[in-house]
């Protein structure tokens, strides 16, 4: 067995104290509950969605369309389709420039309110975007197959005499999506 070098030793022991640094950073964290900005009530999408109604939809409706934006008939859900969109109505609003000076102004912490409820549920359609991703079952491209037939049958052959050419896709001939098997491919 090898003894270690004083540098690898030096590094598993910073390695060490940060992960005690992190789990008790984290552990401290989690056993304080988190001060809350707003009440429970406020923090309802039912409450947030009637404030988007109450001082954004008299503009940003269907008809007026100021903006080129509609908030009318917005939900909870509809926040994460149209993100570019919330995205930068959480900007005009954290700057205070909507609802514009002169116009009806939400109440106290109602803006702050608005604002972290948008950014919460921004978060959350962007952390589950990758679970509605489609998964794409593909095929080898040509290298992959030819290096396959030589590590199995220790066959060493041109693919690219035999087999027709790889589509590309954002200058990769590996990606799922370009390699499906089409009845075209199959009749080529």
């Amino acid at each position: 067995m090898q003894t270690p070098t004083r540098p690898t030793v030096a590094i598993a022991f910073a390695a060490a104290a940060l992960t005690v640094t992190l789990t008790s950073g984290l552990t401290a964290s989690q056993s304080s509950p988190a001060p809350q900005s707003a009440p429970a009530a406020a923090q309802s999408p039912d409450a947030q969605l009637a404030t988007i109604t109450q001082y954004c939809v008299g503009c940003h409706n269907d008809r007026a369309k100021i903006g080129g934006v509609s908030f009318e008939g917005v939900t909870a859900d509809g926040i994460g389709q149209r993100a570019e969109v919330f995205e930068k109505a959480v900007r005009k609003l954290r700057g205070r420039v909507m609802p514009p000076p002169g116009a009806r102004q939400p109440q106290g912490d109602a803006t702050d309110s608005l604002i972290a409820w948008l950014e919460g549920s921004l978060d959350h359609a962007a952390g589950q975007k990758h679970i509605r991703d489609e998964v794409v079952l593909h095929r080898l491209n040509r290298k992959e197959y030819a290096n396959a037939v030589r590590d199995l049958l220790a066959v060493d052959f041109d693919a690219t005499e035999v087999l027709p050419a790889d589509d590309a896709a954002e200058g990769f001939d590996n990606i799922a999506t370009a390699l499906q098997v089409s009845p075209s491919f199959i009749e080529q």
